[in-house]
């Protein structure tokens, strides 16, 4: 019975939504309600490709893990077991988010084809060590997942992201800048960021990333 009020209780707000609201004109009151729908279309995209990129930079990490282990690389399995735990204490909310677009890129013959493009924005709030390590690990993934990985193309652009930053997290992985910037507008910006109480050591790490470095 729950289940079936939800879905009826959905059915009329859906409904609602789509009714002239303050003078509005039905084809205005259309627009308004696709506009509400295409924007929350939108979140559900960019939280899945979070969620997937995660994935990814997690399945990367672990199958360096197990290189290095193979090579008796001990700094190695080191380095990306913290990478684990980054990426862990991160989560879903601390990746980066990415618009997709259609863009030309050259193939092995020279010519121009195109292809969907991921324009990855930047975090700003991020510590800049974080968003390198970032780096490393999607450079890694070149070359360790050969399938069941996206081949789309992936740009790191300039363009800051907008969205507010996920709370909960390791201090340690803020920006201070940003930081100091925010108290300027938000005097209690940590108070609401709810920095996690427990122990995370941001760590210098160098990796070796086979066939790039």
């Amino acid at each position: 019975m729950a289940l079936l009020y939800n879905h009826l209780r959905d059915a009329r707000i859906e409904w609602n939504r789509h009714q002239p609201q303050g003078g509005e004109t039905e084809d205005e009151a259309e627009a308004r309600a696709a506009a509400y729908n295409e924007k929350r279309r939108l979140k559900t995209v960019q939280s899945s490709r979070k969620s997937n990129k995660l994935n990814m930079r997690k399945k990367v990490a672990q199958k360096m893990v197990k290189l290095c282990f193979a090579k008796k690389d001990e700094e190695g399995v080191a380095a990306w077991t913290w990478f684990l735990k980054l990426l862990t204490e991160l989560g879903n909310a601390g990746m980066s988010s990415e618009e997709s677009e259609v863009g030309d890129m050259p193939t092995n013959s020279g010519a121009l084809a195109s292809v969907v493009v991921f324009a990855i924005r930047r975090c700003p709030w991020r510590l800049a060590m974080v968003n390198k390590y970032m780096e490393q690990i999607d450079e890694a993934a070149l070359v360790v997942l050969t399938s069941g990985h996206s081949k789309h193309a992936r740009v790191r652009t300039e363009q800051e992201s907008e969205k507010f930053p996920p709370s909960g997290l390791p201090r340690a992985m803020y920006n201070p800048a940003w930081l100091t910037v925010q108290k300027t507008f938000l005097p209690d910006i940590e108070e609401i960021l709810n920095f996690s109480e427990g122990s995370f050591t941001m760590m210098e790490v160098e990796v070796v990333i086979p066939g790039v470095n």
